[in-house]
């Protein structure tokens, strides 16, 4: 069903970039524990196809919005369609985003402004319109995706990890404003997932589960927690990195 027919809806959870790996099972997740959903992605008949196995998990009811995070007129249509179907607070995952090696985005510097723009500026863009609707209700979940890449910055990971600090930035002003509505903010900072995103990727580190993540990140969401590392012993592994003097870090190889 596309956007032009969504019934109301009562404690449901958008996913936009309902497509990505984490999106996936956090709303098979989210079907488990009986929630209504709307996927907002750009193949919505890709989505669709989701829609009915999510049905089939325990979700009492789906729907699908065609979404373009680069393209500012579908993240317009999306938010107004959500205004008219969620007459009662609801929550967010924005889990869209784009990673690309560093040596071809050197290569390929449009590939810079692509990352940069959906990454940080379509995921900032987003979280700015939902807060008037979420406020108006007085309640419910943002939970947005960024990534320990943000936290310090690598040569070797630059865009990618500038995109998700200049994210990260944006959350904690928003948490502020939104906390004064009843509305909590998780940011959720995971290692790398075993996800299609990372599949082409060198494995330095071990990938964890897309799902051991969203399970851990839906009961952060719902202890409304404000960051949540995962696995949790990145946060102490992204401390001593934060910590490290300017001189030590420069000189490593990461």
């Amino acid at each position: 069903m596309t956007e032009n027919a969504v019934p109301p809806l009562a404690d449901a959870w958008a996913i936009f970039g309902a497509s990505s790996g984490l999106a996936r099972e956090f709303a098979r997740y989210a079907a488990r524990q009986g929630k209504p959903l709307i996927l907002a992605g750009r193949d919505v008949e890709d989505l669709e196809i989701d829609g009915r196995d999510l049905v089939l998990r325990g979700s009492p009811a789906v729907r699908t919005l065609k979404f373009d995070a680069l393209d500012g007129a579908t993240l317009t249509q999306a938010v107004a369609t959500l205004d008219a179907a969620l007459p009662e607070k609801f929550s967010v995952l924005i889990a869209f985003g784009v990673l690309a090696d560093q040596r071809q985005i050197e290569a390929e510097p449009a590939l810079a402004e692509e990352i940069m723009a959906t990454n940080a500026g379509a995921a900032i863009a987003l979280m700015l319109a939902l807060a008037p609707l979420m406020e108006k209700r007085q309640g419910g979940r943002l939970v947005v995706i960024g990534s320990v890449a943000g936290d310090r910055v690598r040569a070797s990971n630059l865009v990618y990890g500038a995109s998700k600090a200049a994210l990260h930035g944006a959350c904690d002003p928003l948490r502020a404003r939104l906390a004064r509505a009843k509305v909590t903010l998780t940011l959720s900072k995971p290692g790398p997932l075993d996800t299609a995103m990372t599949f082409s990727r060198p494995r330095g580190v071990p990938m964890a589960s897309a799902g051991d993540c969203a399970r851990d990140l839906w009961q952060a969401a719902q202890a409304g927690r404000p960051v949540r590392y995962f696995p949790g012993l990145w946060r102490w592994i992204m401390l001593a990195i934060r910590l490290m003097p300017h001189a030590i870090f420069h000189r490593l190889k990461l």
